[in-house]
Parts: C-alpha cells; structure tokens; sequence
C-alpha cells in the first residue's frame, strides 16, 4: 500500500471506532484488546494556586484493555 492508501484506511478505522464507540458499542480485536467507553463520575476539584473548588461534570471517555496474550508480550 502506498502512504496515501495507509492513511485512508487509517482514517477509516478511527472513523468506524468513534462511531460505533458514540453508539456505546465496546470493539473487540482478537488478540489486541478491548476498546469501550467508561462513565467518569461528577467529582470536585481544587485549583492548587487559589484554593478555590470547582465541580468537574461527568464525561464518557474512550477506554483501551490490552488482551492477554498483548500483556503476556510486555512481561
């Protein structure tokens, strides 16, 4: 594949994870992992110059588990 193709495929795959991930699918790679989306709770924060406290909202935010045949590679 020449660079230009790369990056179209490249392109595509991130296009059809966000997607499905947006849908609150969880993508499953064979022996790569896991890629879902977890719920951040409401917490309060302090800014360490003022000391004033803030609410940070929740959010969705994408999450990646390795498989274990990955982390069996990094040991």
């Amino acid at each position: 594949m020449t660079p230009a193709e790369t990056a179209t495929n490249v392109d595509a795959f991130v296009n059809v994870v966000t997607e499905r991930l947006k849908e609150g699918d969880q993508i499953n790679i064979s022996g790569f992992g896991v890629i879902e989306t977890k719920m951040k709770k409401e917490r309060v924060s302090v800014n360490p110059k003022t000391g004033q406290r803030f609410l940070v909202p929740p959010k969705i935010q994408p999450a990646f588990r390795p498989s274990n045949k990955l982390k069996d590679k990094f040991k």
